[in-house]
């Protein structure tokens, strides 16, 4: 193959004429020291690239401020003489630009950003001192008279210690705090991975123990920093907001306590949980939001749909319940008025709604019920009840939900943060602790994984979170995108809602996380089969979810077209996000459905498949001779072979390593959250064991089965995940 002079050239003078000569004019793969040199060339230059731009946008930041104010003189100081001599060393080894080049331009840009500090702090005189004597530094250290070898040699391997020094308080503070902070985890990435890439680059093209030793040791600090980031990264937020309630309320009742009192006292109006005395007055919202929680059930038991709203009755604050019945139920109005006679007085309002039966164009489920109570609902609180629209946040949350008393308070603090209140919409992580003891581990397994994958979606710095089952959004937004849809594409309500209001808002509307776990039940039946059976029928609900990766591409395609004009349903000051966003939207929703559809098949059946083809056990399994088998004729195909097996055999760590973070946050929160004795022991490590058969069968197959579904016309019937609540049990807790 033979390119134009303007590619050849600068390709020769990367690589050198013999390499090019076999990579690119003779396409020879196997030419592995050729490969090796090329991609270090590459990673070299990438690197240098990224140098010459790492600290642009701090000097851009001081020029826009006009100031240096918070810059460290005395660290930039330090670290520009480290770089200084450890650029000299590299210019006096004669190594390849490519192996230090980023040094220069970090030291280029450290002067510009020290000469701006002495220029704002208006000391033009140690300004211009200050270059005269890096000048000055730079001569002497690349003259051998001045400073020969071995000094040399001596000043570069003093800055090792001194910059890995810095890195070992840092480890320390994470471990103490089982926390990183404020971390960047961007900076801690890109150290660990430019240092990784230095690694490469040293040993392939210099032969330099000290250089390769340095940049060795600076790889093993932050990949601890990384690991570090890795398991703290899900668990810093919820363990931090808990700790700091139970500073605040650490003589509070206990939970029990708080069931007990409320439910002696359910015939007062009010009930002050510290003392557990009648008040005469309620405890009205004292914040900018009133608090609406929506409860969509179908034939739930009445004293599971009890202990949720009981949960909420405890509480400090009162709150607007809107039950949302089904008109198919049997007896729904006369369940509704029972549980409204119960809770009397205990909240700020109580409507009741029924969704009814065979609406033309309505899709049975979640969806359409949260559609009309809203509707109806948010109506009888504005026109009867005197409700401003602009007060009202709506929370919508499964009827096993126990939603504690510091979510509300996390909502209400990132609404007051958040740029625009009315585009936010709050997403908690799920958490499955109310009868997880019960269930075949399997299903619990599934849950816990389940869990596990909501809570790390939710740290999208983008705000490009899907909540799941429960979260929280204003009545303004729900109003502006027409509420919820209703058909059959919009079974999975939750995931829909939020891709609604996306893509309405023209990306206006994004996710705050919530870092307080919602307390929910596992599916649970009389029967172990039967319970890993209404397990596996929940899942395939979930997953007809995949028709929202339809929904999300259309969109996505009609937002690219109407880039130009498109403003949403906002104002024309708000700004509207890129196409760029839309795309990452798209990439969320193909992740949380692609990959449960395609990692089961190809850990657990793709590639023991191919291997008992292409390498039966048996002659007469052979479906093909040696002498046409491509893995045993060609090279090529057997080293690709082999690095998909080994990916298949990597595949599953990364979520082991979740699972694992979990586990230790599950424990945590059921102690220090719930007050919960300890019930988990090392014997319940043997659930993981039922992990293959739970992913299998709860997320490979069920998702399989929807995205095959979606190929045919034809809805599937809705049907609830059966869920037992044991009244006996709870009213001897509460005893």
């Amino acid at each position: 193959m033979h390119l134009p002079s303007i590619i050849r050239e600068p390709a020769v003078a990367l690589i050198g004429d013999q390499c090019y000569t076999s990579l690119v004019e003779n396409l020879n793969i196997y030419d592995t020291a050729c490969i090796k040199y090329a991609v270090s060339k590459g990673l070299g230059l990438g690197i240098v690239v990224g140098g010459s731009i790492v600290k642009i946008p701090q000097i851009l930041t001081i020029l826009s401020n006009h100031s240096a104010q918070g810059l460290s003189l005395t660290s930039y100081v330090l670290e520009t003489l480290s770089y200084f001599i450890t650029l000299s060393y590299n210019l006096r080894q004669g190594n390849p630009f490519s192996t230090f080049g980023e040094i220069m331009f970090i030291c280029i840009q450290n002067i510009i950003i020290l000469s701006l500090i002495f220029y704002y702090g208006r000391q033009v005189g140690l300004l211009a001192s200050s270059l005269i004597g890096f000048a000055t530094l730079l001569y002497c250290l690349n003259d051998t008279s001045i400073v020969p070898q071995v000094m040399m040699s001596s000043l570069y391997a003093a800055t090792i210690p001194l910059s890995l020094a810095s890195k070992v308080p840092q480890i320390y503070s994470n471990f103490v705090n089982k926390s990183t902070g404020q971390l960047s985890v961007f900076t801690v990435v890109n150290y660990f991975a430019g240092s990784a890439a230095r690694v490469f680059t040293t040993m392939t093209e210099l032969d330099d123990t000290l250089m390769l030793f340095g940049n060795a040791l600076a790889t093993t600090f932050n990949a601890i920093l990384v690991l570090q980031v890795i398991l703290y990264w899900n668990q810093k937020k919820p363990t931090t907001n808990i700790d700091k309630w139970n500073r605040l309320h650490r003589n509070d009742k206990s939970e029990i306590d708080k069931l007990k009192i409320a439910k002696q006292s359910q015939n007062t109006r009010f009930v002050n949980l510290e003392e557990g005395e009648a008040m005469i007055e309620p405890v009205q919202q004292t914040a900018n939001y009133f608090h609406t929680f929506v409860i969509p059930n179908y034939s739930e038991p009445e004293a599971l749909l009890k202990d949720t709203i009981s949960k909420l009755a405890v509480h400090r604050t009162n709150y607007v319940i809107i039950l949302a019945m089904e008109a198919s139920e049997s007896g729904w109005e006369q369940k509704g008025d029972r549980l409204r006679d119960y809770f009397a007085g205990r909240f700020h309002g109580f409507i009741i709604t029924g969704h009814p039966v065979g609406t033309p164009g309505e899709y049975r489920g979640k969806g359409s019920n949260v559609n009309y109570a809203v509707r109806n609902g948010c109506a009888t609180m504005i026109e009867e009840l005197g409700y401003d629209r602009r007060q009202i946040i709506l929370t919508i949350m499964d009827s096993d939900a126990a939603i504690p008393e510091l979510y509300i308070m996390e909502v209400e603090s990132a609404l007051s943060k958040s740029d625009d209140p009315y585009y936010t919409i709050c997403a908690p992580p799920i958490f499955f602790s109310r009868n997880c003891n019960e269930v075949p581990a399997s299903v619990r397994m599934a849950d816990i994984t389940w869990a596990a994958m909501v809570m790390s979606n939710l740290s999208n710095s983008d705000g490009l979170c899907v909540p799941c089952s429960n979260y929280s959004l204003s009545f303004i937004l729900a109003e502006r995108v027409g509420y919820w849809d209703v058909d059959a594409d919009a079974i999975g309500e939750d995931m829909h809602m939020w891709l609604k209001c996306f893509f309405k808002t023209d990306g206006h509307a994004r996710t705050a996380p919530i870092y307080v776990p919602i307390n929910l039940t596992n599916v649970q039946v009389d029967g172990y089969f039967a319970n890993l059976n209404a397990r596996y029928v929940q899942a395939k609900r979930h997953f007809q979810g995949v028709a929202d990766l339809g929904y999300t591409l259309r969109h996505m395609i009609i937002s690219y077209k109407n880039r130009k004009n498109q403003k949403g349903l906002l104002d024309c000051h708000m700004a509207t996000s890129g196409f760029y966003d839309k795309l990452s939207a798209c990439l969320v929703i193909l992740e949380a459905h692609m990959i449960p559809a395609s990692s089961g098949w190809l850990m657990f059946a793709a590639v023991p498949l191919m291997q008992l083809m292409l390498f039966p056990p048996f002659p007469w399994m052979a479906i093909t001779s040696p002498t046409n088998n491509p893995l045993l004729t060609s090279d090529f195909f057997y080293k690709l072979w082999t690095v998909v097996k080994m990916i298949t055999i990597f595949l599953p760590f990364p979520l082991f390593g979740t699972l694992a973070i979990y586990e230790g946050l599950h424990r945590y929160i059921d102690k220090n959250f719930y007050q919960k004795p300890a019930t988990r022991t090392w014997k319940n490590c043997a659930d993981y064991a039922s992990l293959p058969i739970a992913a299998w069968l709860f997320l490979t197959w069920p998702s399989t089965v929807a995205c095959v579904k979606r190929l045919f016309s034809g809805d599937d019937a809705y049907v609830v995940g059966a869920k037992v609540f044991k009244e006996e049990e709870e009213k001897e807790r509460l005893s």
